[in-house]
């Protein structure tokens, strides 16, 4: 069966779900615009545009990608650099998600990503309202609890 395809989502109906340990998925979704994803791309931006190509310091990013890393107990390629690659690339390119739509699965009366946060949170900083995505395939993940901020379930990689 095809996917099927939304080509006008709303980003504030899109949700990110975090690492809950290793190799398991937290219950609780949380809007792109709370997670340290879209910190690290607003403030991205923002250095960029007053022609500063400094990474952004305190946006939480690092310690999750840290907090990634001891869940998949290996290296995961989304470092605070190869981050701050991407969003030059797309600033600076045409960003595309109608050939790359953001990977979701529907919940209540939204989505959470399955693939594509990095540019999830990207458009979010940009102020992209509208976005592709793709309905995907359940990945059998934890049913989802509850909807909350960063603050719900960071404590757990605000040391690493």
């Amino acid at each position: 069966m095809p996917q099927r395809i939304i080509p006008k989502c709303d980003i504030d109906t899109v949700y990110f779900r975090f690492w809950g340990g290793p190799r398991r998925v937290h219950s609780v979704a949380c809007p792109i615009k709370q997670t340290p994803h879209y910190r690290f791309a607003e403030a991205m931006l923002a250095n960029l545009a007053n022609d500063s190509d400094e990474l952004p310091q305190g946006t939480g990013y690092g310690r999750y990608t840290r907090w990634e890393t001891h869940c998949f107990g290996a290296p995961v390629d989304h470092s605070p650099e190869i981050y701050a690659a991407k969003i030059r690339e797309w600033n600076t390119a045409q960003f595309d998600l109608i050939n790359n739509p953001l990977a979701v699965c529907e919940f209540q009366n939204g989505y959470f990503l399955t693939d594509g946060a990095h540019r999830a949170a990207f458009a979010a900083a940009k102020g992209i309202r509208l976005v592709t995505v793709a309905i995907a395939p359940d990945p059998g993940w934890p049913a989802i609890t509850g909807v909350g901020t960063i603050e719900k379930y960071s404590g757990a990689y605000r040391t690493m």
